[in-house]
């Protein structure tokens, strides 16, 4: 771990910044929980997890299985692979998420959103009422990925 600290001081308020970065194999499960900070995992090829409750999260180059929550702050999720058999799942509750797919991907999609609307670069086979909740696949029959925004839109995106 490398800590990283950024002191200020306005008038008599004081006010404090930790970054940690901790560097891991790709081949390692990692989760990382905040209260008040963003979470980010990068290049993770097994389990990632997530949480925080006052900012965002994004996690990029996964290449395994994902569980995501924040309370306070979007989701933002890259998958280059979705290798295993563990849950890829995203919550928030007043931001928005977004995910991104690499080409060839296919995912059993269940997307629900209270007060936006969900959209997706991919063409979906899709059966049943479309409104505030959306179940389809894109590709081919794949892992379920389970999106849950309340107060936030959807975004289901092609990766560049």
């Amino acid at each position: 771990m490398h800590p990283e600290r950024n002191d200020w001081n306005f008038g008599n308020e004081r006010s404090l910044k930790e970054t940690y970065t901790v560097t891991v194999p790709e081949r390692f499960d990692a989760c990382a929980k905040s209260v008040n900070g963003g979470v980010e995992i990068n290049g993770l090829h097994c389990k990632a997890s997530a949480e925080t409750a006052n900012d965002g999260i994004e996690l990029a180059n996964i290449a395994g299985s994902f569980q995501a929550k924040s309370v306070n702050g979007g989701v933002r999720v890259e998958l280059i692979e979705t290798s295993g058999s563990d849950p890829l799942q995203s919550q928030t509750v007043n931001d928005s998420i977004g995910v991104a797919l690499r080409d060839g991907i296919g995912a059993k999609i269940q997307a629900q959103t209270v007060n936006a609307e969900i959209r997706t670069d991919f063409p979906i086979e899709v059966r049943g009422v479309i409104g505030k909740s959306l179940k389809g696949k894109i590709n081919r029959d794949g892992r379920k990925l389970s999106l849950q925004a309340i107060n936030g839109a959807i975004r289901i995106k092609k990766a560049i």
